[in-house]
C-alpha cells in the first residue's frame, strides 16, 4: 500500500503539469486504486470510482489522437486493471449476498464481525462459514 501510495503521489504532481490525457487517467487510476485498499471505503464508493474511471477512461480515448503504440497498449492496460477491479468487485458482491444469504437461512445468532472478518478477508467460502456456525452453535448448546 505504501508504493500505491507513492505512485499516486507522483502521477498526481505529473498530471498537473500536463495536459495530457493519459497522466490524467493514469492519476485518477491510482486515486481509485487507494480507495479499493482503503478500509473505510464501502462497495457503493468503489463502484461509483469504478465508473468514473471508466467514463474518464472513454473520454480520454476520444480525445486520442496519437496512435504510438506504447501509448495504445497504457490505455488498453489501464483498461484492463479497471475490469480486474470490476471482476473482485462483482466476486466480493456476490460472497456478501451468500453471507446474507445464509445468515437469513440459519436459525443461528452469526456475530456480526464474524462475517466481516470474512468479508474483509476475502476467505469467504460456504465451507467455512458453515463449519464456524456450527462452531457457535455448539458453544451455544454448551453454554446452556
Amino acid at each position: 500500500l505504501v508504493k500505491i501510495e507513492e505512485e499516486r503521489r507522483k502521477s498526481y504532481e505529473f498530471s498537473r503539469q500536463s495536459n495530457d490525457g493519459l497522466h490524467s487517467l493514469m492519476s485518477r487510476g491510482f486515486d481509485y486504486m487507494a480507495l479499493i485498499h482503503s478500509k473505510t471505503s464501502d462497495r457503493n464508493l468503489i463502484r461509483r470510482a469504478l465508473r468514473t474511471l471508466e467514463s474518464e477512461q472513454k473520454i480520454s480515448m476520444e480525445f486520442e489522437i496519437s496512435n504510438d503504440p506504447t501509448r495504445v497498449m497504457s490505455f488498453g492496460f489501464i483498461e484492463s486493471v479497471h475490469l480486474t477491479f470490476l471482476h473482485f468487485t462483482d466476486k466480493i458482491d456476490s460472497q456478501q449476498a451468500l453471507i446474507d444469504s445464509l445468515q437469513a437461512q440459519v436459525d443461528l445468532n452469526i456475530p456480526k464481525s464474524t462475517v466481516e472478518q470474512y468479508a474483509q478477508t476475502d476467505q469467504i467460502s460456504v465451507e467455512l462459514l458453515l463449519k464456524d456456525m456450527i462452531k457457535l452453535e455448539e458453544e451455544m448448546i454448551n453454554e446452556n
